[in-house]
């Protein structure tokens, strides 16, 4: 009990901190009242919009896509692995 107390507790709320972080940053950016000189990305409200699918962020979404489509294969291979060793 104290180990799933102290670790397994400390652990997932690092990871949801990890998970949750990337959306303050871009939060913060978007709403900031400052942005950076060399980036010309105003939206008709003034607000800062970075994404530019050509570049970083477009190269992250579809390495995030192409990862979540691997993984679903990869539950459907292992369920259909389960499923046929124990029939």
């Amino acid at each position: 009990n104290i180990f799933n107390f102290v670790f397994i507790s400390f652990y997932q709320m690092v990871l949801l901190w990890l998970i949750a972080t990337p959306s303050l940053v871009a939060y913060t950016m978007a709403h900031s009242s400052s942005k950076p000189q060399d980036i010309d990305c105003e939206t008709p409200h003034g607000v800062y919009a970075p994404y530019n699918p050509i570049g970083l962020d477009g190269l992250a979404t579809l390495l995030f896509l192409l990862f979540v489509l691997m993984e679903s294969i990869a539950d459907n291979q292992q369920y259909a692995f389960q499923t046929e060793k124990y029939r």
